[in-house]
C-alpha cells in the first residue's frame, strides 16, 4: 500500500470465519469507499465521509486505518497486494528534495510532481544536470 496512491490500497484477510475477504479502497470526491468482496462472492460497500479524501491530514488518517485493518486483520501478502512494510522506510530518507540511498549512501535530487486530477503528488528522482 502506497499512502498517495489509494490504487493500491487493497488487500486480503481473513474473516471471521477464516475465510479470505478482499477489501478495495477508493475515493469519491470527498468520501473514502471501502468495497469488501467476501469468499462466497458477496460484496459490501461502505462510505466513510469522516474522513476528507482531498485534505493531505485526512488521507493520511484513512491510510492508517486502512494499513491497520490489513496488519491487524491478518492481511495476506501472498493474494494480492501486500500490507505496507516497515522495511521499505529503511532502504532511504528523504528531505529537503533529496532521497538519501541508506544502503550505499548516495544523494540523489528530487521533484515533487503534483497531480491535480488524482488530487495527490508523486516525487521523482530528479534528471542531473549535464
Amino acid at each position: 500500500m502506497v499512502k498517495t496512491d489509494i490504487s493500491t490500497w487493497h488487500f486480503v484477510r481473513k474473516d471471521d470465519f477464516g475465510d479470505d475477504a478482499e477489501y478495495t479502497y477508493a475515493a469519491d470526491g470527498k468520501d473514502l469507499i471501502v468495497t469488501i468482496k467476501n469468499a462466497d462472492g458477496t460484496t459490501n460497500s461502505k462510505t466513510y465521509s469522516m474522513y476528507n479524501m482531498e485534505s493531505e491530514a485526512d488521507v493520511e488518517m484513512a491510510f492508517n486505518a486502512a494499513k491497520s485493518t490489513c496488519k491487524n486483520g491478518g492481511g495476506n501478502d501472498n493474494k494480492i497486494k501486500s500490507c505496507v512494510k516497515d522495511t521499505v522506510k529503511a532502504l532511504y530518507y528523504a528531505e529537503n528534495n533529496t532521497l538519501t540511498d541508506l544502503r550505499d549512501g548516495q544523494v540523489y535530487k528530487t521533484t515533487t510532481i503534483d497531480i491535480p486530477s488524482k488530487n495527490y503528488s508523486e516525487v521523482w528522482m530528479a534528471l542531473r544536470d549535464g
